[in-house]
């Protein structure tokens, strides 16, 4: 049987894709700095926890005005 030795990198790929699964459904994902920078996501992007919680009840939704019917 030949030895299924798991790499750093084979922990980094399956690592980003669940937090692409996670990040996706939930809108919020805690990334470790290690991942982050694997991932090339940088201070940048980031948000703080209570951004992303403003975000998510922060929407500019542009309602057409009712037109009235005479």
């Amino acid at each position: 049987m030949a030895d299924k030795t798991i790499t750093e990198e084979d922990y980094m790929k399956a690592a980003a894709r669940e937090i692409d699964r996670i990040a996706s459904q939930d809108g919020i994902a805690k990334v470790e700095p290690e991942l982050a920078e694997y991932m090339g996501i940088t201070e940048d992007h980031a948000l703080s926890a209570e951004d992303a919680v403003e975000s998510l009840f922060d929407l500019d939704i542009n309602m057409p005005e009712e037109e009235e019917n005479d």
